[in-house]
């Protein structure tokens, strides 16, 4: 089985088979408001864009959690 990791739009994610050919089993979602197409034969992990993207700015601006404090 190959292993490896894909990076696809929304148009990818929603394409069932394709997903199946390429043997994938875990979807990473990095957007907000956009529920699992196929909950049932996937494994999903959900990440808020926004918060994900507040996160990475404010991490970019300090060397440490304790500058943050």
């Amino acid at each position: 089985m190959m292993q490896g990791l894909y990076l696809g739009s929304i148009g990818t994610v929603v394409n069932k088979a394709a997903l199946k050919d390429h043997n994938v089993t875990h979807i990473l979602t990095v957007a907000g408001g956009i529920p699992p197409p196929h909950p049932h034969d996937f494994v999903y992990k959900i990440i808020d864009g926004m918060l994900f993207f507040f996160e990475l700015n404010f991490a970019l601006h300090f060397t440490s959690i304790y500058e943050c404090l």
